[in-house]
């Protein structure tokens, strides 16, 4: 079942759409604003049904809000050093928006745009498909951007997110999504536990930018290889984690990144993508002022995001992934988030 319904306007008078997305139990909310999700609605081991993302109720909450809650970000996630790369030896700067640096896209990124929408169902599977353009120089980005965003919802629990873009001039292209996930709900996150199919990350600075240097996990605070509470050594990393885990495998092929469990629901979530590395952040810069849905404030450690992407600040680092595209190189890649349950 596929529903299109008013969300609310912005200030030049565009209309912002919702989309809700219902097969079996499962239930996905999509607004053009941000191409973001707004709800998932996924059962527990009683079949109980609850929502598993952080969202609002309103347009304006979106709008006000830190944190990217659902929003698809771009035209490159995660962050470029000083907002400034080079492409054939021209250099480009980016709008900062993190000190002097630029975070998923600049001032006004993908977030912040009215994607258009259709939406269809494919093999009785409800979809809704996103576009958008961005222009050439739009945040400093060269190259004019073609982008699609689908989300699909299947009643077995799958939300397929597929990304694609196409650009007539060389670019960095990051797209991702910024979900909180939270499986039993409410309150935090602190006893989820997780396992990442990640034995590398990307070492950052105190600004989160990478060094260049890529370290493996074992025996650091880091490691997520085997089954482990969110919570077990978190203290010793700071306030949280926010770091960039690289796949043991680093092809194309769509793999499994990531497993959570929620063990009060029985709730578990399997994430599998098919680009290279996973951003996982445990929410400890939520602003702890945003209400969302029936009036809970989201403080730090509410929801997790597993942004799945290539390495940030790729472009300022050639033995990273590549993430320039143009002419007949684009950027297609999917994430899938699975959902069932443990009894």
């Amino acid at each position: 079942m596929i529903d299109k319904q008013l969300f609310g306007y912005l200030d030049n008078g565009e209309q912002i759409d919702v989309y809700t997305l219902k097969t079996g139990p499962y239930t996905a909310r999509i607004i053009t604003y941000g191409a973001t999700l707004i709800q998932l609605m996924v059962p527990d081991k009683n079949g109980q049904v609850t929502d598993v993302v952080l969202g609002f109720d309103t347009l304006q909450a979106y709008r006000n809000a830190g944190g990217y809650l659902g929003a698809v970000v771009g035209r490159f996630g995660n962050r470029i050093a000083n907002g400034t790369f080079s492409i054939d030896g021209i250099e480009y700067h980016i709008s900062p928006n993190q000190g002097p640096h630029a975070l998923h896209g600049g001032v006004e990124g993908f977030d912040k745009r009215n994607w258009k929408a259709e939406a269809k169902e494919i093999d009785g599977n409800p979809k809704v498909r996103l576009s958008l353009i961005s222009p050439d120089g739009d945040m400093g980005f060269p190259g004019n951007l073609n982008v699609q965003v689908e989300y699909l919802l299947t009643a077995m629990g799958r939300l397929e997110i597929s990304y694609h873009a196409a650009c007539d001039a060389k670019s960095p292209v990051n797209l991702t999504n910024h979900a909180y996930f939270n499986l039993a709900g409410t309150p935090d996150i602190l006893n989820h536990e997780i396992q990442l199919e990640c034995d590398r990350y990307v070492e950052v600075d105190q600004d989160l930018i990478p060094t260049g240097t890529i370290n493996f996990v074992a025996g650091t605070p880091l490691d997520f290889t085997k089954r482990k509470l969110i919570g077990k050594d978190l203290s010793l990393v700071g306030r949280g984690y926010d770091f960039c885990y690289i796949m043991k495998d680093e092809n194309e092929q769509m793999k499994l990144c990531a497993t959570v469990w929620e063990p009060v629901s029985g709730r578990t979530m399997q994430t599998y993508t098919t680009m290279p590395a996973v951003q996982f952040y445990t929410g400890q810069n939520l602003p702890e002022t945003d209400v969302g849905r029936e009036g809970h404030v989201y403080r730090k450690y509410a929801g997790f995001c597993l942004e799945t992407q290539f390495f940030p600040d790729s472009p300022n680092h050639p033995h990273f992934t590549d993430s320039i595209i143009g002419g007949p190189k684009e950027f297609s890649h999917k994430t899938v988030y699975a959902f069932s349950v443990e009894p």
